[in-house]
């Protein structure tokens, strides 16, 4: 049984074209932003990855390098996440 480190580095790895994309992307979507989830970066994201836990790597690199910090949690909004809670991040000036 894969851990879940294990899991997000895999898919990292299987979808890295997508992820290189998707990060740098972020990198630049986050300045000034005081609150967003994850939902909102990955909706204004123009290119959609048909693996979307490649998010989840994005989060975590985004996170681990110090660039965004937790705030709280939030709803998620879109019907696939069923109202399921979402970490609230802010831009680590």
């Amino acid at each position: 049984m894969k851990t879940k480190e294990e899991s997000i580095d895999q898919v990292k790895e299987n979808n890295e074209g997508f992820y290189a994309s998707a990060l740098s992307f972020s990198e630049r979507w986050i300045i000034g932003k005081e609150r967003f989830t994850s939902e909102d970066l990955i909706n204004d994201h123009q290119d959609k990855c048909r693996e979307p836990r490649v998010w989840g790597a994005v989060i975590r690199s985004l996170s681990r390098s110090g660039k965004i910090v937790p705030i709280g949690f939030d709803t998620y909004k879109g019907k696939q996440g069923h109202g399921k809670p979402v970490r609230v991040w802010k831009h680590n000036n």
